[in-house]
């Protein structure tokens, strides 16, 4: 389902999103919030429904997603039918079930306090670069816009995306995920399937191809631009059925410092050298390639001493999407 998205300049008195059949995001001067969402630890429908950047008539329902975004709230824009359905049932051959309502699209709220516009811009900047990098295929789509959020009588600039949504499981590759673990995943992804085996070995070459083009993209980012995206989160890959690959997290994308530095994100993870280690462990188990500290690229990533201090650091921070 496409989104549309106008302009906005700072005299403009209003800006709308179009999602589907009807205006769901605008900006208008309405009653200012009293609380600042961007640091309530959960979101309700209230709480979007009520912020002056959102239409309350869309017919649509917005729900906290089961996974808590560390950087930004990650809300499921469903239909209201579709609630509907999921909380009273539906008659199948006289059962009565409850079908999950499947999000339309995410919406993120941004929860970092930008301080001026250009702070805005060189977050939607290093996006773009990933998404360059990466590839389109390799990321999930995401139309990003800035609202003026009006909040105890104080407006301020926050950064939104409206992403779609990614149906798949989530791909784990601290398992590790080898060939075989990967079959065995793609098989109970398509139980039921005709030419279930020969739709499984399409998706297992899907799979390894997608590896290959996303540890490549992230090698060509840490050599152009020193970064590289989060893909170390559980649950920041998701794969779907065909095989395809797709990174959900695109808020957090880290520095890899200099030469002997070991850069940690605003919340103390060494999010940048645990990304390098990914990248290692899906070239090993997927595509048959040992690391080489002699690496160009990843080589300075790849001593024991440092790859030692690195766990110690992981462990001091806990986040049940990072592992320890």
């Amino acid at each position: 389902m496409s989104s549309r998205l106008y302009s906005y300049t700072a005299d403009t008195q209003s800006a709308t999103i179009v999602l589907g059949r009807g205006a769901v995001f605008w900006y208008q001067e309405r009653m200012a919030l009293s609380s600042d969402i961007r640091v309530k630890p959960f979101l309700s429908h209230e709480d979007i429904a009520g912020l002056n950047f959102i239409r309350s008539d869309t017919g649509y329902i917005f729900r906290q997603h089961y996974r808590e975004g560390l950087r930004s709230h990650i809300m499921e824009v469903l239909r209201d039918e579709d609630v509907q359905r999921e909380t009273r049932g539906v008659v199948a051959d006289g059962v009565t079930v409850f079908p999950r309502a499947r999000p339309v699209k995410m919406l993120r709220l941004f929860r970092r306090q930008f301080v001026a516009l250009r702070e805005v811009f060189d977050e939607i900047r290093r996006f773009k670069l990933v998404a360059a990098c990466l590839g389109r295929e390799l990321i999930a789509h995401s139309n990003e816009f800035i609202v003026a959020y009006i909040f105890d009588g104080r407006k301020q600039v926050m950064l939104c995306g409206l992403q779609e949504f990614v149906a798949g499981e989530i791909f784990d590759p601290w398992l590790p995920m080898t060939v075989a673990g990967l079959r065995r995943l793609l098989q109970a992804m398509n139980v039921g399937c005709e030419d279930g085996e020969e739709i499984v070995a399409r998706a297992v070459s899907r799979a390894r191809v997608q590896a290959a083009r996303l540890t490549a993209g992230a090698r060509r980012l840490i050599r152009e631009a020193g970064m590289v995206p989060d893909l170390s989160g559980v649950g920041n890959l998701i794969l779907m059925r065909d095989g395809s690959l797709k990174l959900v997290d695109i808020n957090n994308i880290c520095d890899v410092g200099d030469e002997a530095e070991i850069p940690l994100d605003d919340y103390g993870y060494p999010s940048a050298d645990k990304a390098v280690e990914v990248i290692t462990l899906l070239e090993r188990h997927l595509l048959g390639r040992a690391p080489d500290p002699a690496d160009p690229v990843l080589g300075r990533f790849l001593s024991p001493e440092r790859m030692q201090r690195v766990r110690r650091l992981a462990r001091r921070c806990r986040f049940t999407n990072y592992p320890g």
